[in-house]
């Protein structure tokens, strides 16, 4: 559908030019109908903003809107006001993390999504729904949310704010008093000292002593073992998102388990395209066992107290089920099987029973999104509802073989709560302002961790018993929302092939050696996303003289193939005035295949017409004459690897390693050679914003029309001309230091002027491009003699897909620092 890398964080999403909706389906239908509602509301923005559904290439996209007020109207108008959204702005505005609506554009994630849907609710709240429906329209007409505020609500956008965020504390200040706060309790993680946002699903060992959880702190989420003592990490289990196994580790519904002797640990994944679930040696911090589940989807695991089972959530055919993974024999048995979402199974303490949580409601309609608590009998396979549909209730776990502990609503929180089987009332034992989640036991019942949103992320806390209730609450059904599931279509038809624009863009590049230059892309597919062409050109004078490239690609398999035909216009420039210009026009077949997420080999076979032109500067005329040109047929097989496994943030890739390694080789043609090629990238992560990168490059060209390589300029030797050095073999490497530099700077005089997003970097670049190996001399001493280095310091200001880099080099054979000072102006992006 889409030639992006999907994260498991998105819901869905619709396409502009496409006019395009893709939702996935999770086995909840209650998501499903969430997610559907918030698709559609784009699809209605686009209408409203844009004239029509879909906008033309040239005139429709004339009105720019923060992403707050699109996506925070499409989480308002698919859901209204929820809970989700009520502990997530409790979080913000008691922990003051509230952000202004003039800087809000400037930020992204969640925020947007929640604070933008707290806005809407704040119009209707104060001004009334009318009024969120006349703000919306003079978007339309305005296009702009300062003069739509001032046409709406008679103030400025800095006015608005004020009454928004003074309505938010009027409302959440005064729950200060009547609930308890983290503080009170013993706290394991803080995201804000550690990095990242994310530690969820804590899981305690059966003895007490340690923790298991997933946690982003690293960027990528990975499973560590932390300390129940004072939280110090004792190993990490396993470095998730950056291998085939571990290409995911379902971090917004992420699942451990340990076995009843605490030796073992077991945690879902997706990798190579299928759910796995891992056995860990926690001692060795090692998988000893891996099971492949046929399932679409696997959440939840819990570990039977004979260490024989494992039961899990599973989506299978668009249904969210029970099942129960059989170790001995790897079997996997379904245990429910219907179209409600069925969740989070926990063994009772003598494993004859499951608990688990469900928006089944048999005989009584399509009703879904409000859960109840079920128990399932191993022995006889029979289900008993135990509570009444208690609303957004999860992580149900036995306290002892009659009491129940879970996550419910209360009062617009979600807290920790027992259940006595057979009784008529919840008992809370924690009575916190936002939302407790993933609680987890030790085999004693007298330890309790728990994940909490508190200061704008995810941390670990920890309780001791006794677990007295602060309050009781009588059992009360909360209705869930009736969803009308049609049986079958009133209408279908066979799918027709039918391509549509799925891009179209322009951009510009400077450098201080071509000086400015700019290009044209445009993208179409079909509905499917299954057949794609993409044509780019910068269209220069005429067709002759411009580079362009039409590339056709076929998708719906695992194999991807395609076919590309272009003109390429190079040009070098030799010493003794010689200047030697190359059109390369062409014809490719390309043949990809994904190992995972992270390989993909590469072939290619390629069919050109490479053109040299040779101009020589006579002093005379003052001007380059061309004194020979000369053709030849080219055919040739590549065969490339490509490993990436790096974690890429706003300014770059900050952690990981990215890899190629190819050959090539010339067949039928006028020209014989064959080029062997490596490209290898590290990047060591310092802090959340800061890294060490590392690349290194080599090169060899043999045969009797070897190919040649060039070095020089601030692409690789960053201290030399462009092209100085060139030869059929070649060896760089450059080391980098980057950091930030200046967040934000505004001047008032003598002009106004706002700069932020400015990073620095500092720099060793080494190498070069040889053709004989007997005169290639490395070294001389400890100095460098054909090696070429140089070492700088540079600039890079970010400008959204790519930055404006500035460079200052001087060069070195490490036993002297040559004079003069090489720089260079460019735009486009770090290796």
């Amino acid at each position: 559908m889409t030639l992006e890398l999907l994260e498991e964080s998105v819901g869905g999403f619709t396409e502009i030019f496409k006019n395009r909706v893709v939702v996935p389906f999770n086995g909840s239908y209650y998501d499903f109908w969430h997610v559907l509602r918030h698709e559609l509301t784009h699809v209605f923005q686009f209408y409203i903003y844009y004239r029509k559904s879909t906008p033309s290439l040239t005139g429709g996209l004339r009105v720019s809107l923060p992403l707050w007020v699109v996506e925070g109207m499409a989480e308002y108008f698919s859901l209204g006001w929820d809970q989700t959204a009520e502990t997530f702005m409790r979080d913000l505005v008691i922990n003051e993390q509230l952000v202004h609506l003039y800087d809000l554009e400037n930020y992204g994630g969640y925020l947007i999504y929640k604070e933008g849907q707290s806005f809407y609710y704040f119009v209707e709240k104060v001004y009334g729904r009318e009024k969120v429906r006349e703000f919306i329209y003079q978007l339309r007409f305005k296009k702009d949310v300062s003069r739509a505020s001032r046409k709406v609500f008679g103030k400025e956008i800095e006015d608005l704010d004020k009454d928004f965020r003074n309505f938010l504390k009027r409302r959440y200040y005064p729950l200060l008093g009547e609930f308890s706060m983290p503080a009170d309790l013993k706290r394991l993680t803080d995201h804000e000292k550690s990095g990242g946002f994310m530690n969820v699903a804590p899981t305690l060992s059966p003895d007490g002593k340690a923790v298991a959880i997933v946690s982003d702190r690293k960027g990528n989420a990975d499973v560590l073992l932390i300390s129940s003592v004072e939280g110090k990490v004792l190993k990490r289990l396993v470095k998730g998102e950056s291998s085939a196994d571990f290409e995911y580790l379902h971090l917004f519904r992420p699942g451990l388990a340990f076995s009843p002797d605490g030796n073992k640990l077991a945690v879902l994944s997706l990798g190579r395209g299928r759910e796995l679930l891992h056995i860990l040696d926690v001692r060795k911090g090692k998988s000893v066992r891996k099971f492949e589940l046929d399932l679409d989807a696997a959440y939840d695991p819990a570990w039977s107290p004979d260490g024989s089972l494992i039961a899990l959530s599973g989506v299978k055919g668009g249904e969210a089920d029970i099942y129960l993974l059989h170790l001995g024999d790897g079997t996997l048995e379904r245990v429910t099987e219907d179209r409600f979402d069925d969740r989070a199974p926990s063994f009772s303490k003598d494993g004859s029973s499951l608990v688990f949580v469900s928006d089944r409601a048999p005989g009584r309609n399509q009703r879904f999104g409000s859960y109840a608590l079920f128990l399932f009998d191993l022995r006889d396979g029979g289900i008993k509802e135990l509570t009444p549909h208690l609303g957004q209730i999860s992580g149900p776990r036995f306290l002892d073989d009659t009491t129940i502990l879970f996550v419910a609503p209360y009062r617009g929180s979600l807290n920790l709560a027992l259940y006595r089987i057979g009784g008529d009332s919840l008992y809370f034992i924690t009575d916190l302002l936002t939302a407790v989640s993933h609680p987890s036991l030790d085999v004693e019942g007298e330890k309790l961790v728990f994940s909490l949103t508190w200061e704008g992320g995810y941390d670990v806390f920890e309780m001791k018993s006794p677990f007295r209730p602060k309050f009781a609450v009588p059992l009360r059904e909360i209705a869930p929302r009736e969803i009308v599931l049609p049986e079958f279509l009133e209408r279908k038809r066979n799918y027709v092939l039918d391509f549509s624009v799925d891009w179209l863009r322009g951009n510009m590049q400077f450098s201080t050696y071509y000086g400015l230059f700019g290009a044209m892309t445009v993208g179409l597919s079909d509905a499917l996303g299954n057949h794609r062409i993409m044509f780019t050109s910068d269209l220069y004078q005429d067709i002759s003289n411009s580079n362009f490239e039409f590339l056709y690609l076929y998708l719906p398999r695992r194999t991807d193939y395609g076919f590309s035909f272009y003109q390429f216009w190079t040009f070098y420039v030799y010493p003794y005035d010689l200047i030697i210009t190359e059109k390369r026009l062409g014809a490719e077949l390309l043949l990809r295949y994904p190992f995972d997420k992270f390989r993909r080999a590469e072939f290619g076979l390629a069919f050109l017409r490479p053109k040299r032109y040779y101009y020589y500067y006579f002093p005379e005329y003052d001007q380059y004459l061309l004194l020979h040109q000369e053709s030849k047929n080219v055919s040739a097989a590549y065969l490339g690897l490509v490993l990436d496994n790096s974690f890429y943030t706003y300014f770059g890739p900050i952690s990981g390693t990215r890899a190629f390694v190819g050959v090539e080789k010339s067949l039928w043609s006028q020209l014989e050679y064959m080029t062997l090629y490596a490209d290898l990238r590290k990047y060591f992560r310092i802090t959340e914003r800061s890294c060490f990168a590392l690349r290194f490059i080599g090169g060899r060209s043999s045969g009797k029309n070897a190919q040649p390589f060039w070095l020089g300029g601030p692409e690789d030797l960053r201290g030399y001309d462009y092209y100085e050095f060139s030869g059929t073999r070649k060896l760089l490497t450059n080391l980098e230091l980057r950091v930030p530099f200046l967040d934000y700077l505004k001047l008032s005089f003598p002009l106004p002027l706002e700069i932020g997003n400015v990073r620095g970097v500092c720099f060793f670049d080494v190498g070069a491009a040889w053709s004989c190996d007997r005169d290639f001399k490395p070294f001389d001493g400890f100095k460098f003699r054909d090696l070429k280095a140089d070492f700088g310091i540079g600039l890079r200001l970010l400008l959204g897909f790519f930055s404006l880099k500035f460079d200052m080099a001087k060069k070195t054979d490490l036993s002297r620092v040559y004079p003069g000072t090489r720089y260079y102006l460019t735009l486009g992006t770090d290796f």
